[in-house]
């Protein structure tokens, strides 16, 4: 194994990690805006992270050149979508009257 080997697979245990992390914030968090900042912040950096152990990992210019740009594609999208979810979701539990943020509760 080489040091771009070794690299790679730091980029997609990192990345998996990541995923990891989000899908386990998804199930554990409680409404449906804490899920979806979960969702948007830790998949789009396993998603990244995982595309670069790829790119690292492929020696041709041209693999890396489309990974790139498959990150800059993930980098807008993802986002957008999450806060056009959340937008969506907000608009209508203000409509609806209900409680947005659950009550925490107290330590004693």
């Amino acid at each position: 194994m080489n040091f771009y080997d070794i690299l790679s697979s730091i980029f997609i245990f990192a990345g998996c990690v990541f995923i990891l992390a989000g899908s386990i914030g998804v199930v554990r968090l409680t409404d449906a805006l804490a899920r979806s900042h979960a969702l948007t912040k830790s998949m789009t950096l396993g998603i990244i992270l995982l595309q670069m152990g790829m790119g690292v990992g492929l020696y041709e210019e041209i693999s890396g050149l489309k990974i790139i740009l498959a990150i800059l594609f993930l980098l807008v999208t993802i986002p957008l979508a999450g806060h056009l979810f959340v937008m969506v979701v907000y608009r209508k539990l203000v409509k609806n009257n209900a409680v947005i943020i659950q009550s925490t509760k107290k330590v004693d």
